[in-house]
């Protein structure tokens, strides 16, 4: 085997078990009725799905259509446009202080989310290859929807065993998450310092630019803590799923693999930031 390969399956390893862990924290750390609580209102559903799963996408489709992008670079922006909300969205949302229950619940939303829109819309709009609706499906229940379960069912039917394991699956899921960046890094570096002059990060940046501003403005009426989870769950972007689909999509260009790799360091290096300054203006705010 050789070393890029290596470096591609380490990659699917760490993107996957930091998913998986990071959506098994989040099962184990709430209440289901404080898991719900953003499901339960109905505008914090509505943005989250309009944003996460129509408009978002439809952004996306558009920058294809104007931006010169090569067909399998447009492949990997539309994959990236439909897995918002990051397996450590309630990371970012503490450092935003912002409200840790709505990101449990925007996370729990678009994971079902995911399973029920992807596998519908996604074989529509990829081109050059040919995939079924299950066989995205398939990765998606097991990776999104499974962890999240488990967690849920330990946390009902043995509370103190949740308690107790879940600051090592916490541990655990942000070992995963380095290692998911700094295989991403080894495994497309080469990929993505060569996607130079292709527009793939010009078309990440404006795709990320446009859902970001657009959701935080449209969102005005919404209180700061909601705002705010509401932001960062749609520029934020699971990683796991991700590379979940293109795995799953028979005969995939290399180059649709670098433009989603380029795609989870940008979201990285812009979401913690912004989630950073978030927390600083609303400090302010309750001083």
């Amino acid at each position: 085997m050789e070393l890029g390969e290596i470096l591609f399956l380490a990659l699917k390893i760490f993107a996957t078990a930091a998913t998986f862990l990071s959506l098994l924290d989040i099962g184990l750390q709430l209440e289901m009725k404080e898991t719900i609580v953003g499901i339960r209102n109905p505008r914090f559903t509505l943005f989250t799905l309009f944003w996460g799963f129509i408009l978002g996408p439809a952004i996306a489709y558009l920058l294809t259509l104007v931006l010169p992008l090569s067909t399998h670079y447009a492949n990997g922006l539309l994959i990236m446009s439909f897995v918002p909300g990051a397996a450590y969205l309630a990371m970012l949302t503490e450092r935003a202080k912002g409200d840790v229950r709505y990101s449990a619940s925007f996370v729990l939303l678009t994971s079902f989310a995911m399973v029920f829109f992807i596998p519908l819309a996604l074989p529509l709009m990829i081109s050059g290859v040919s995939v079924t609706s299950w066989d995205i499906a398939k990765p998606l229940l097991m990776l999104v929807l499974l962890p999240l379960l488990i967690g849920i069912f330990t946390r009902k039917n043995w509370l103190d065993s949740a308690n107790r394991w879940r600051p090592l699956v916490k541990k655990l899921a942000s070992v995963a998450l380095f290692g998911a960046l700094a295989t991403t890094i080894a495994s497309f570096g080469s990929g993505i310092v060569l996607s130079a002059g292709s527009f793939a990060l010009a078309s990440l940046l404006l795709f990320y630019l446009l859902v970001t501003a657009g959701t935080w403005y449209s969102s005005y009426k919404f209180p700061f803590e909601q705002r705010s989870v509401l932001t960062l769950g749609i520029l934020s972007r699971n990683s796991g799923p991700a590379v979940a689909i293109a795995v799953s999509i028979p005969d995939l260009a290399s180059e649709t693999f670098v433009l989603i790799g380029l795609g989870i360091i940008v979201q990285v290096a812009m979401s913690f930031p912004l989630a950073k300054r978030g927390g600083r203006k609303r400090g302010k705010q309750l001083i």
